[in-house]
C-alpha cells in the first residue's frame, strides 16, 4: 500500500491493514478515455467523477485541473481491496480525491462536492450515476442561489411594496371547488389546444403560467388568471411584449422586479416560500404570515407549472387539466410559435439543462432535458397521492406525466364540462373578498434603513477579520462570530451565505488553510457590499417613483 495514500486517507489505510488486496476490476483503456474527453466541453465543467481508479483520466485532465483551482476530479472505487494497488503522483494532488463507496451511497458525494456542472466517466454507473448528477447539481444550484442571493433579493425588495395593494391568494383556499381548471404552459403543443380553449373558455378556469400569458394573447385566448414568479430577465422580456396586460396576476416577490410595471390588472400575492432567507426574515419582522399556500413538490421540480398544479389543488379545482406543458423539445422547439428562444435545445452546460433522450406520450423518441424529466416525475408523484381529484394531460405531444391519462382537451371538455360559468365574475368576487397580505410600508422602510446600518457594521467587522484572520487566535475568531450573530443583517442575509462558503471555499484553496480563511472573510465582505448596494438602489428607485 502506498504511504501517500495511507497518510492522506488514514481511515482507508486503517481498513486496508485488515482487508486482503484484490485485483483492480477495471482495466485501463486510454483510447476510451480520449473518446470520452472529445465528447465533453471541459471548460464548462467543475467536477468530474470517474468510476474506478482509471489513471488515464488523470493524465487527460491534469492540465484542465491546473487551469482553475476549484476544479475537482474524484475517483470512486467500490472495491476496497483494489485500493491496496493504488499509487501515483495524483495521490498528492489536492484537486484529486479518492473515495471508497458503494454505488447505492453516491448521494453523499453530491453533498461533499456540490456543483451543477458535472460529468461522469468510466463504465457501470447505471441509475446511481443519474442519482449522483441530480444530488450534486441540486445542491450546486442551491449554493449558487445562496451565494448570489442579492440578485433574488433585489427583486424581493422592489416587489414587496406592491403587496400594500395586492390581495392574498391564501384567502382563496377551496374557493373554486369543483370548477374545471386548465393549466396552460408555453410548450409547442399549445397551438393544438387553442380551438378547444376558445370554445370552452366559459366552462373552465384558464390559468396561464409565465410565458404562456403573452403567448395565449397572441393566439387569441385571454386567460382568467396569470401566474408568474420567474426572477430572470428572459421571461420579463416576453411579458413586456404582451399588450393590454390586464389579466389578474398572481405573483411571488421573487418575480423579476420590472414585470409588475407591465400589468394594469389586479395583483395577487401568492406565498410560495421561494424568495430566500431574506424574504422569510422580512415577513417575520413585518408580522406577516409567510407560510406557503401550496404543498411543496420538492427542490428538483420547482417551476411555474408545478406551483400552478399545487395551487389548483388548494383552490379545490376538479378536474385539473394540462395544455401546452410539453416538457420536451416537441418538433425541435422549446415554445409554441413566435416566442423568443423557441428553436433548438439548450446550450446551458448545467446538469439540469442537459439534453437527454426520452419517449413522448405516443412512445416516439423525443429530446427533453433532465430538469423536465424530474419535473414530470415530481408532478406524477404529487398527483398519485391525490386520487380524490381528477387530472388529465391534454398536451398533444411532449413527455407527459406518470399516473396521468393523455386525452385531447376537446374530448375531455365534451365529456366532463357542464354548463357555462361566470368565471370572470367569480374571479372578480374572490379578489374583492380576499384578505390583504398585511404589508406595512412604513415598517418596511424602517427595516430597510436598519438593515443598511447593520450591513455597514458587518462590513467593518469583515474588513478587520480579513486583515487579521491569519494571525488572530481562537478567542478573536469567536468574538468576531459573536458580534456577527448579533446583527440583524446576519440573520436576514448572511446565515445561508456563511454556511455555503464553508462548504464551497475550501475547493478553491485545496491544501491552503490560510487562503481559505482569507477568502472566506473576503467573500462575506463582498456579499455585504452587494446587499448594501441593492438596498440603497431600491431606496433611490422608490424615491424616484414617488416624484
Amino acid at each position: 500500500m502506498s504511504s501517500i495514500l495511507k497518510n492522506r486517507y488514514p481511515d482507508l489505510g486503517f481498513l486496508l491493514d485488515f482487508f486482503p488486496e484484490e485485483p483492480l476490476m477495471r482495466k485501463p483503456d486510454p483510447a476510451k478515455a480520449r473518446l470520452w474527453r472529445e465528447g465533453q466541453d471541459l471548460q464548462a465543467l467543475e467536477v468530474v467523477y470517474v468510476l474506478g481508479v482509471l489513471e488515464e483520466y488523470y493524465d487527460l485532465l491534469k492540465d484542465w485541473l491546473s487551469e482553475r483551482r476549484e476544479r475537482v476530479l474524484i475517483f470512486v472505487e467500490p472495491n476496497l481491496g483494489a485500493l491496496g494497488h493504488i499509487e501515483g503522483e495524483w495521490l498528492d494532488n489536492p484537486q484529486v480525491h479518492l473515495r471508497h463507496l458503494q454505488l447505492e451511497m453516491v448521494e453523499v458525494l453530491g453533498e461533499e462536492f456540490p456543483a451543477d456542472r458535472v460529468a461522469l466517466a468510466g463504465e457501470g454507473w447505471g441509475a446511481a450515476g443519474l442519482t449522483l448528477l441530480r444530488k450534486s447539481s441540486a445542491l450546486g444550484a442551491l449554493y449558487s442561489d445562496v451565494l448570489y442571493s442579492h440578485n433574488l433579493f433585489e427583486n424581493v425588495a422592489r416587489n414587496m411594496p406592491r403587496l400594500a395593494n395586492a390581495f392574498d391568494v391564501r384567502g382563496w383556499k377551496g374557493a373554486f371547488k369543483g370548477v374545471p381548471l386548465v393549466i396552460c404552459g408555453a410548450g409547442p403543443s399549445l397551438e393544438k389546444s387553442i380551438p378547444a380553449l376558445k370554445k370552452w373558455r366559459d366552462h373552465a378556469l384558464v390559468l396561464a403560467g409565465g410565458s404562456a400569458i403573452p403567448l395565449l394573447e397572441k393566439l387569441g385566448v385571454t386567460p382568467h388568471l396569470g401566474i408568474a414568479l420567474d426572477p430572470n430577465s428572459e421571461e420579463m422580456d416576453r411579458l413586456v411584449a404582451a399588450t393590454g396586460f390586464e389579466v389578474p396576476l398572481l405573483f411571488s416577490p421573487r418575480l423579476h422586479r420590472d414585470v409588475l410595471a407591465t400589468t394594469s390588472g389586479p395583483l395577487g400575492f401568492i406565498a410560495s416560500g421561494t424568495g430566500g432567507l431574506a424574504e422569510d426574515w422580512l415577513f417575520e419582522a413585518l408580522g406577516m404570515e409567510g407560510k406557503p399556500i401550496c404543498p411543496d413538490l420538492g427542490s428538483e421540480a420547482f417551476s411555474v407549472t408545478t406551483l400552478s398544479l399545487s395551487l389548483g389543488y388548494v383552490l379545490g379545482c376538479d378536474p385539473i387539466i394540462f395544455a401546452g406543458v410539453d416538457l420536451a423539445y416537441t418538433g425541435g422547439r422549446r415554445y409554441a410559435g413566435g416566442l423568443e428562444g423557441e428553436m433548438g435545445g439548450p446550450s446551458d452546460p448545467r446538469v439540469f439543462e442537459r439534453e437527454v433522450n426520452g419517449l413522448d406520450i405516443e412512445g416516439n423518441p423525443i429530446k427533453t432535458a433532465l430538469k423536465w424529466v424530474m419535473e414530470s416525475e415530481a408532478m406524477g408523484a404529487f398527483i398519485k397521492e391525490r386520487p380524490e381529484t381528477h387530472f388529465f394531460n391534454a398536451t398533444e405531444g411532449g413527455l407527459g406525466f406518470p399516473e396521468v391519462a393523455n386525452e385531447p382537451l376537446e374530448s375531455i371538455a365534451s365529456r366532463l364540462f357542464k354548463g357555462p360559468l361566470d368565471l370572470e365574475g367569480l374571479v372578480h368576487s374572490m379578489i374583492q373578498e380576499a384578505p390583504s397580505p398585511g404589508f406595512n410600508l412604513a415598517r418596511f422602510e424602517e427595516l430597510s434603513a436598519q438593515l443598511v446600518e447593520s450591513l455597514e457594521r458587518c462590513d467593518k467587522l469583515f474588513s478587520e477579520a480579513f486583515e487579521k484572520c491569519c494571525t488572530a487566535g481562537e478567542g478573536q475568531h469567536a468574538l468576531w462570530e459573536l458580534q456577527l450573530h448579533e446583527e440583524p443583517a446576519y440573520h436576514c442575509f448572511l446565515v445561508g451565505i456563511e454556511a455555503a462558503l464553508k462548504t464551497v471555499v475550501p475547493r478553491y484553496y485545496p491544501g491552503d488553510a490560510e487562503g481559505v480563511q482569507r477568502a472566506f472573510w473576503k467573500e462575506l465582505t463582498e456579499a455585504v457590499r452587494r446587499f448594501i448596494t441593492v438596498l440603497r438602489s431600491r431606496g433611490a428607485y422608490s424615491a424616484a417613483s414617488e416624484c
